[in-house]
């Protein structure tokens, strides 16, 4: 099997809410969206989220994103209004930061430590 791209997938409630609230998380507006109940962003080469809408598991998805610089990421989604809470981790080998999207769906950034 040759993989091409991979999604993670999160279930909203409200496709229109969630998109405005990702597209201020992520700075930058949706990346395509091919069909009315879904809406996708690049964000590496071969990986992305897919929004789909689906009321009946929404708030129950969960994505960890890594990142180079966690610190930088926080800032940057503070300024657009929406606060990574950074988690206490004094063990293992990452740097984390959390939030929840208006359905309760958890996502998690992780940098490597230094």
């Amino acid at each position: 099997m040759q993989t091409q791209n991979i999604l993670g997938a999160i279930a909203v409630a409200d496709i229109e809410r969630a998109i405005a609230w990702y597209s201020k998380l992520f700075g930058r507006k949706v990346d395509d969206r091919p069909m009315k109940e879904a809406a996708e962003w690049r964000l590496t080469q071969g990986g992305g989220v897919q929004l789909v809408l689906d009321p009946t598991r929404a708030g129950r998805s969960m994505l960890t994103v890594g990142l180079g610089d966690l610190d930088e990421a926080i800032e940057e989604t503070r300024t657009r209004g929406i606060e990574l809470k950074r988690l206490d981790v004094t063990t293992g080998p990452y740097s984390l930061a959390q939030v929840a999207d208006p359905d309760g769906n958890v996502l998690t950034f992780a940098q490597p430590k230094k």
